[in-house]
């Protein structure tokens, strides 16, 4: 099979996977204004909300995954911590004897 014939019918079913650094350059390049930090491009990654995998020490991260949620749904990356519901039980304050 010839070379171009190959990287057509490859291009359509392989995932883009990069390295944190160029998956962050790329979200950089098509939006330079970007709020998101490399910081949270881990967490993102981290946290299961942008697919992804460990090779030895990196992290790879589908970028096209990611480029898609950001482009159609964005708070489905929200890292926001949940609020502590009402059955939460609170502690008692303990009380201090004042020893005068």
């Amino acid at each position: 099979m010839s070379k171009k014939k190959e990287s057509e019918i490859l291009s359509g079913r392989i995932p883009r996977m990069r390295t944190l650094d160029a998956a962050y350059a790329l979200v950089r390049k098509v939006d330079p204004g970007t709020s998101l930090t490399k910081h949270a491009l881990r967490a993102l990654a981290l946290a299961g909300r942008v697919p992804s995998f460990v090779v030895g020490n990196k992290r790879l991260i589908n970028v096209d995954a990611l480029l898609d949620r950001m482009a159609s749904d964005p708070e489905s990356l929200s890292l926001k911590k949940t609020e502590p519901t009402l059955a939460t039980p609170k502690l008692p304050i303990r009380r201090v004897a004042e020893n005068a």
